[in-house]
């Protein structure tokens, strides 16, 4: 055990003992410290002055628990505003907050209102309870300017408490102003002449094209139009081969082919004294 530095109050006696299955055994010594001590454990006050006492009962005094009252017990009182929420005047974009306290056996449920709808919890409002009731709006709009109500309601009646809010235009807002402002002159020349050239070259294009087709006998565009290309591979040798031995003699031989087959056919039947051929009557 090494001290990498000490006190006066490190002076006194130590011990280190060592034990296993067959004994123990102990050594000891002291340490004796001189000089000013590290840590001052006495009270710095004048002698005479009982503030520091005080401070020791108040002290004690918060660390005892205070007795739980059962929740039966509790006298049943309507709900009551003791903290109402104040009226807020925020910038456009900025956070707003309000809060409001409220008392009363059973708990009441708490409400929020803006201009008569009712406020849910999510990324838009952001409602909070902690012994107080808060309602946050992180990011506030121009529509959210007007009457703030918060309603406690409960088995024994509601309160209802008012206030307002009010959201000021951003100064660097010029929505207003580009959604309003007049189109240039030059626009509406230009979206007109755009209209008139547009116009008048298409209808131009469409009776050249039918002076023209007249004139070459009438043929009509749509046949060529929206009809998907054909791509015709050439044949190969053996396709070839094929095709030019499937003339009229080809045919006229497979014809007489089956016609001997059939003669061969019948006369194994007469010879096997089988006249009636399976499958016809």
């Amino acid at each position: 055990m090494n001290f990498g530095w000490v006190y006066p109050e490190d002076s006194g006696e130590y011990l280190c003992r060592a034990t296993n299955l067959y004994g123990m055994d102990e050594t000891r010594a002291v340490i004796k410290t001189t000089g000013k001590p590290g840590i001052i454990y006495d009270s710095q006050l004048p002698k005479g002055m009982k503030s520091i006492e005080r401070i020791r009962e108040m002290e004690a005094s918060w660390q005892v628990v205070p007795e739980e009252v059962d929740e039966a017990m509790k006298p049943k009182q309507p709900p009551v505003f003791v903290s109402n929420p104040e009226p807020v005047t925020v910038e456009e974009g900025e956070w707003a907050r309000f809060c409001a306290r409220v008392t009363g056996h059973p708990r009441p449920r708490v409400m929020w209102l803006i201009n008569g709808h009712t406020v849910v919890n999510g990324s838009r409002y952001k409602l909070t309870y902690d012994g107080m009731y808060h309602m946050d709006i992180p990011k506030t709009r121009q529509y959210d300017t007007g009457k703030i109500e918060v309603i406690a309601r409960s088995s024994l009646g509601e309160a209802l408490a008012t206030t307002e809010l009010k959201v000021i235009p951003r100064k660097d807002d010029y929505r207003g102003v580009l959604k309003n402002s007049p189109r240039p002159w030059y626009d509406y020349d230009l979206v007109q002449y755009q209209k008139e050239r547009t116009e008048t070259e298409l209808e131009k294009t469409f009776e050249e094209r039918k002076a023209l087709l007249d004139q070459q006998g009438g043929i009509e565009l749509g046949q060529y139009i929206n009809k998907p290309k054909v791509f015709k591979e050439a044949d190969t040798e053996w396709q070839q081969a094929v095709k030019s031995k499937k003339g009229e003699d080809y045919y006229n031989k497979l014809q007489e082919l089956e016609n001997e087959q059939v003669v061969k056919e019948s006369r194994l039947r007469e010879a096997s004294h089988q006249f009636a051929i399976p499958g016809e009557k």
